[in-house]
């Protein structure tokens, strides 16, 4: 009984160190994807403010309003037919094959025509 006992403790001991080992990790998982977070978000941020001022820009210097800005954003969020507040990104087609073309090189997957590349993939 007393070898049931005595093993028993070590098994639990192993499985304590075991769990603050695994609690470690998560832990350290936890701050990453925070400092992330955080990366990302100045990110947007930093991005809000580019945004902005290139609006404020063009509506002094072409004349372009709100509602006209409105009308471009709806327009663009409708291209893949869903009113989602998104652009969805699609692979473009090859002007040669009308198939999937790669969006870093500009090379045909299927032909291998080299496709001008898109602005905005």
């Amino acid at each position: 009984m007393a070898f049931a006992f005595s093993s028993s403790k070590w098994f639990n001991t192993t499985l304590a160190g075991g769990a603050r080992a695994e609690s470690h990790v998560a832990m350290d998982r936890v701050r990453s994807a925070e400092t992330e977070l955080e990366t990302t978000q100045q990110q947007l941020d930093r991005l809000y403010l580019i945004v902005e001022a290139m609006w404020s820009m063009m509506k002094e210097r072409l004349g372009l309003d709100d509602e006209h800005l409105g009308q471009l954003v709806e327009s663009i969020d409708l291209r893949d037919g869903v009113r989602d507040g998104r652009a969805k990104r699609t692979a473009p087609k090859c002007a040669a094959c009308q198939r999937a073309v790669s969006i870093r090189t500009g090379v045909c997957l299927y032909c291998g025509a080299m496709n001008e590349r898109p602005l905005f993939p």
